[in-house]
């Protein structure tokens, strides 16, 4: 909140006590402060081909230009690119880089066609005056976006050279030949950057351009990565006997990030896609802080293994709630009402695994008792791929699954932010179900002191949660879908 005043306070010089009949110039150092301030609003390093206001910094002063040189190489991410097809990158590679292929085309052309020293003079002190005027300078650029397959030694050698690089995000620019089921080892020449504290974070799509027949790469041995990982976020299809991402748990364990991101593509027309290796994932726990399961659920196992990690704040992840509650059914009347995906490899689609409700409890023991968590986020999914959520109308929750998952989350002592997301696409099922949930939350902020925020997404309307406890220090918001 300091912070938004103090920018307020900073933009508002700019029009104080202004004489129209004079010019009034700030202190270098304001200038400099209301220009990082304007970056810092203007610029989304996600969306690179966005025309917005900060090429018109440039054009204020010389001063202007200069900072802004610096800001702009340090917030917007410069792009290596071998043989980008995406016409809005190559739109905005022209208005504002003197891209790296482009140098080392022009140094070529420049060696073959002058044929005298005249004109090589000429030649480099005409670029020596252009360069001054280019808003990206080599020595400035402190993060580069790489494509996958763009990694080799040509680009090795280019991040060599750029003195203040200190991040290098891989993703995936543009369709490709290749696939990355034998892929993984390309990132061994990473190990050839000279500066071993650069972070190497990696941003993936693996199902868009997944090709048919894909080329084979040379082969490269196996060598540990001797760089550093904090981000690894992935994006898959649907996983089948043609397409499978076991190699992603192979990246994720030689990579060892900090922040772990995986997403199901769910706008395939088959389904939502699901993910097999999230048991083995889980394992590979030590250095997580981060963890974020979208659009896709995890087993008890990997539960389990995720909520023993030691370092984690922030764990964001769905649960199929219908499973949950058909191993309470299922130890009362032995009878399961619903469907629901493969937990575990080794059973089929209506089996519930018999070590099912100790591991839920040993989960609720975890939950209750975790000491790292802060920020928690828990979806309800319907299922994945091959489950079309077949519960009868007349489904219901088992209210002793509810008052139990509740009751882990009252007893927790650190969790400051949770989000429960019922997301269930079935408004009838969701209403026959609606006072169970009003009563179990209602019970758990009763007893929960150290809760600051609650977020509840449902379908259908209900009654405030705030009116039913006495729980005056959660801010409680609830969010009608």
């Amino acid at each position: 909140m300091e912070n938004e005043t103090t920018k307020k306070k900073l933009k508002a010089k700019l029009f104080e006590n202004i004489d129209n009949s004079k010019i009034i110039t700030l202190p270098l150092i304001i200038q400099k402060q209301i220009l990082q301030i304007l970056y810092e609003e203007e610029i989304k390093t996600d969306d690179f081909t966005k025309d917005n206001k900060i090429k018109n910094y440039f054009f204020v002063n010389w001063n202007w230009f200069k900072n802004s040189q610096i800001l702009f190489n340090h917030f917007i991410p410069h792009v290596y690119s071998e043989n980008i097809n995406n016409k809005n990158y190559l739109i905005f590679l022209k208005k504002y880089f003197n891209n790296s292929n482009n140098n080392n085309n022009n140094n070529n052309n420049n060696n073959n066609n002058n044929n005298n020293n005249n004109n090589n003079n000429n030649n480099n002190n005409n670029n020596n005056n252009n360069n001054k005027f280019k808003l990206v300078h080599n020595d400035l650029i402190k993060t580069i976006i790489i494509d996958f397959f763009d990694i080799n030694n040509k680009s090795i050698n280019y991040m060599n050279n750029l003195k203040s690089l200190e991040t290098v995000n891989v993703r995936c620019l543009y369709a490709y030949e290749y696939s990355f089921t034998n892929s993984i080892w390309v990132l061994t020449y990473l190990n050839k950057l000279n500066n071993k504290d650069l972070i190497i974070n990696f941003k993936l799509n693996l199902g868009r351009f997944d090709p048919y027949e894909p080329t084979n790469l040379e082969h490269i041995e196996k060598e540990e990565f001797k760089f550093k990982t904090n981000e690894f976020e992935v994006e898959y299809d649907i996983e089948d006997d043609d397409t499978t991402y076991g190699f992603v748990y192979e990246m994720i364990k030689e990579l060892n990030p900090k922040y772990l991101k995986i997403k199901s593509d769910r706008s395939t027309g088959l389904g939502a896609s699901h993910l097999q290796q999230y048991h083995s994932i889980s394992k590979l726990n030590q250095n997580y802080e981060i963890v974020e399961i979208i659009n896709d659920y995890i087993p008890l196992k990997a539960l389990y293994r995720f909520l023993q990690s030691p370092n984690l704040h922030t764990l964001k992840f769905d649960l199929q709630f219908h499973f949950l509650s058909s191993i309470y059914d299922n130890q009362i009347k032995n009878n399961i009402d619903c469907s629901f995906s493969v937990q575990e490899e080794e059973y089929s689609f209506k089996e519930i695994p018999p070590y099912s409700m100790s591991l839920w409890n040993q989960c609720l023991k975890l939950l209750s008792t975790n000491s790292t968590i802060t920020n928690l986020l828990i979806t309800h999914n319907s299922g994945g791929l091959n489950d079309e959520y077949d519960c009868n109308e007349n489904f219901l929750y088992n209210e002793n699954f509810f008052n139990d998952f509740m009751n882990s989350l009252a007893n927790n002592k650190t969790i400051k932010t949770l989000i429960l997301n019922f997301n269930n696409p079935y408004y009838d099922i969701e209403m026959k179900n609606i006072l169970l949930i009003n009563k179990s939350i209602a019970s758990m902020l009763n007893q929960n002191t150290t809760l600051e925020s609650i977020y509840i997404f449902l379908i259908s309307g209900f009654k405030e949660i705030s009116n039913l406890t006495k729980n005056t220090k959660c801010k409680i918001t609830t969010i009608i879908k």
